[in-house]
């Protein structure tokens, strides 16, 4: 009954949400000579000579050990009258059971040495019920990509478009669920490439741990601290190779923040390790055109500011056009890099372990994602490419996660009869916050801005109509409303260029009695509010400035908590 009630328990936590962040260790530890397995035999996970954590071979020579954080370990086996045996780079992968087994071979004597292996990925995944892959941080760092979604689309069944990931196995692509470090992503996934340990992806056979996740699964595993200090950097530009102007640099640092002298073996052991890791990017054009782009010289373009309309005369009255409108082949000119296209970035990466007790792990860390960019528009391409739009976008996440692993009482004696073995429990809590802006450059959020031509001085006039008053019947003018003729106008300086255009009106229009707004705009002059007509229907005249202003806050806070069991 008490099992029954612990098997539901632990499925009803399951349900709540599930880490993918940690891996299992398995196997069997055997006397190499006999076969016969080697019961009580310690087996510990070590990373830069630190325990991480271990556990115990049961009667029969095996053992669990889970949770383990998803990386690269050394394991050692080790028993009292046997040569200790260590397998290096052992990849433990996110969410997934590692297998290794042990022969450890018997000794007369205790022995100095180790016996060191390297570890074999096996061909055969003896736990694989998914479809998909793991990319891990060596396949990374030989890789041109520098995103998550650059690695995971070199995994089978990952539509790529344009190096990001469009699709999975055919689903849509809202359909895709991306973690990093067991939070949920909400926004960006982007993660600095010196950060990322490895990069797993689910195609098929999604577990019910990712909940509702109807198409793939990426999960992003960022690397952990070091016992020893460890850094680089690297800097990539194309600034003097090509018109493009790439230009990246990236920085990581690793170590130790606090050591304890081991009063059993003397050694020094991490108490808390930090992994800080960040890239920034500066690129003129992300996105060129391979026959290039057509554009206007730039004289071409300061004449059109300067005089935007031209006086047609006809054989009634005279037309005012668009000077933009007349322009020759030789006005314009092909340039490999689009004008104003230019962004750049920020991306950080940060964590901090600390593990005060054995068995005890608390993980505070977080990521942040900033980016600047201009908005390209072929609209604007020929004359207007000072008026990109911009956009801002920033998300940032952080997250706080305590792992308890609990030893059985009786782990020393020659038989184990607990009920629980290997249990263990997570809590986490993680926030999240995203944050967006498209905008005009120089407007910015004052909207009344955006159209503002000038001052506008009108005289309010009585206007009349011959006809028959229907009170008297008497007949003569009558009063039917009011007209509101502009006597004057005053350019304003917030968008100088589109104000030229109602200055260079009156200009034309001399001493005219009589101009009202109707007459300013059916002449292409401009009014508050208004904007000058497109050329050709298809380009935005100098001066137009990006008529959109978007803001978006989103922001998602989550706390969970899991018990497994064995």
């Amino acid at each position: 009954m008490l099992r029954r009630l612990l098997l539901g328990f632990t499925a009803l936590l399951i349900a709540v949400g599930a880490f993918a962040q940690s891996g299992t260790l398995k196997g069997k530890v055997i006397d190499a000579s006999t076969g016969e397995p080697v019961p009580f035999a310690n087996v510990s996970v070590e990373e830069n000579g630190n325990v991480v954590t271990g556990g115990m071979t049961d009667f029969d020579g095996q053992f669990t050990i889970k949770p383990i954080p998803a990386g690269k370990y050394s394991v050692k086996a080790s028993y009292v009258g046997y040569a200790p045996l260590q397998y290096n780079g052992v990849q433990i992968p996110a969410g997934k059971i590692t297998f290794q087994d042990f022969k450890l071979s018997a000794a007369a004597e205790v022995l100095a040495e180790v016996e060191i292996k390297e570890y074999k990925v096996p061909l055969i995944a003896k736990d694989q019920t998914e479809s998909g892959g793991t990319v891990t941080s060596e396949e990374i760092a030989k890789m041109p990509g520098r995103s998550a979604d650059a690695v995971a689309t070199t995994v089978g069944g990952v539509y790529s478009e344009d190096g990001s990931v469009g699709s999975i196995r055919g689903a849509r692509s809202e359909a895709t669920v991306y973690y990093v470090d067991g939070v949920k992503v909400r926004g960006s996934s982007s993660v600095p490439k010196s950060a990322i340990e490895q990069v797993s992806v689910v195609t098929g056979g999604v577990a019910a741990k990712y909940g509702d996740a109807t198409g793939g699964i990426i999960s992003v595993t960022t690397k952990g601290p070091t016992s020893k200090y460890f850094g680089g950097a690297e800097v990539v530009t194309s600034q003097f190779l090509d018109p493009y102007g790439y230009n990246l640099g990236g920085v990581m640092l690793s170590g130790p923040i606090w050591t304890k002298e081991d009063p059993g073996t003397g050694h020094k052991r991490t108490i808390a390790g930090f992994l800080f890791s960040a890239e920034g990017s500066y690129i003129q054009d992300g996105g060129p055109s391979a026959i290039g782009v057509w554009t206007a010289k730039d004289d071409i373009v300061d004449s059109i500011r300067n005089n935007p309309l031209r006086v047609v005369p006809n054989e009634i009255n005279q037309v005012i056009y668009q000077n933009a409108d007349y322009m020759r082949a030789d006005a314009f000119q092909n340039i490999n890099t689009r004008p104003n296209a230019e962004s750049m970035s920020v991306n950080a990466a940060g964590k901090i372990d600390i593990q005060p007790i054995k068995n005890l792990n608390i993980t505070v860390g977080g990521t942040i994602d900033y980016r600047n960019q201009r908005l390209y528009s072929y609209a604007n391409s020929l004359f207007n490419s000072d008026n990109n739009g911009q956009q801002i976008y920033t998300n940032w996440r952080a997250y706080a996660r305590v792992t308890q692993k609990f030893q059985n009482a009786n782990q020393d004696e020659e038989e184990d009869n607990s009920l629980i073995k290997n249990a263990y429990y997570t809590i986490q809590a993680d926030f999240s916050q995203t944050n967006s802006i498209r905008q005009d450059q120089r407007h910015k959020d004052n909207f009344f801005d955006y159209g503002y031509i000038g001052k506008f001085e009108t005289n309010p006039t009585r206007f009349y109509a011959w006809g028959t008053d229907t009170v008297t019947n008497l007949e003569g003018w009558i009063h039917e409303t009011f007209v509101y003729p502009i006597s004057d106008f005053e350019a304003g300086n917030l968008n100088p260029d589109l104000a030229v255009y109602t200055t260079q009106f009156f200009d034309f229009m001399g001493e005219d009695d009589f101009i009202n707004r109707d007459a300013v705009i059916l002449n292409r002059g401009l009014m508050n509010g208004s904007l000058p007509q497109d050329i050709y229907g298809l380009y935005t005249n100098p001066g137009v400035p990006y008529t959109s202003y978007i803001k978006n806050n989103e922001n998602h806070s989550v706390f969970r908590q899991v018990v497994l069991r064995t």
